[in-house]
């Protein structure tokens, strides 16, 4: 009996491993295997994604309407926590940024902009910007955002009493989506494209390749990335073009947690890449 009970166990480990394997996928970074690590499940279209990377906490839009119609929340996910926790007070949230130095994040919807304190528990919401329908932000010494359905990108400065627009006189196309690098320089993406704008200069360089993205983020070295609906991309400034390291399909958004890993989201899940195969 002891014996049988022994080979039983043998195969039931066995099964379970090839079950593991079933389950766990790879994806190809730069020409290196990593694994996909599921970090939350079931989450109707998780756009916008940000990282408060001291806690490992990810922001993130997503539905939460029903049949035909998209009403949007703001929610997290902690680290080893698959449980989605929504944040209440952010009509319609589309849109989050975070001001790592500082413990601050930023949350846009329809109403406008709110903040609040990532080390304080009660996570008391602050209006800081009104009349404006967000579509985008993004933290970089100030925060920008990209108003809806105007699509033009604003600043708002700390204990600013208004907020200014931005580029006014670069880019007369909608935006979508915008970033700054760690050199200072900028990339907007429009219907015609990816620009990048260099620290200094009022140049607008077009990128070739791709044009309609869903997402950008820096990782931690302060590259910019974007991703479209099949793929995550690196900037590459010195001729202007994209390089694809991950074919990953209908990648939602972006962002990179602290060790550079990183992260995305599609229709219903998010996403870490890990290097490295399934065991």
């Amino acid at each position: 009996m002891t014996m049988k009970l022994f080979l039983l166990a043998a195969l039931l480990a066995l099964v379970m491993a090839e079950e593991h394997k079933l389950k766990c996928k790879t994806v190809s970074v730069r020409g290196k295997i990593h694994k996909k690590d599921v970090l939350a499940t079931g989450i109707d279209r998780p756009y916008q994604l940000s990282m408060y990377k001291h806690e490992h906490k990810i922001f993130f839009s997503f539905n939460v309407g029903k049949n035909e119609e998209d009403t949007f929340e703001i929610g997290y996910i902690k680290k080893g926590k698959k449980n989605v926790t929504a944040i209440k007070g952010v009509v319609n949230g589309f849109a989050s940024a975070v001001d790592e130095q500082n413990h601050h994040v930023y949350l846009g919807g329809s109403k406008g902009i709110y903040k609040y304190n990532l080390k304080n528990n009660n996570e008391r919401l602050e209006n800081i910007v009104s009349g404006h329908n967000i579509w985008y932000m993004f933290f970089y010494k100030h925060l920008y955002f990209i108003d809806f359905p105007s699509q033009k990108l604003y600043v708002y400065k700390k204990n600013a009493t208004e907020v200014g627009q931005v580029h006014q006189h670069k880019i007369k196309d909608k935006i979508y989506q915008y970033v700054i690098d760690k050199e200072g320089d900028q990339f907007i993406t429009t219907d015609s494209g990816l620009y990048r704008i260099k620290e200094g200069s009022n140049e607008r360089h077009l990128y070739s390749g791709f044009k309609l993205f869903r997402g950008a983020a820096l990782d931690n070295t302060g590259h910019a990335y974007f991703c479209s609906n099949h793929s995550i991309y690196a900037t590459n400034k010195n001729n202007h073009t994209l390089e694809e390291i991950a074919y990953v399909r209908n990648v939602f958004g972006i962002t990179f947690d602290s060790q550079d890993n990183i992260v995305y989201s599609d229709p219903k899940n998010i996403v870490k890449l890990l290097p490295g195969n399934c065991d």
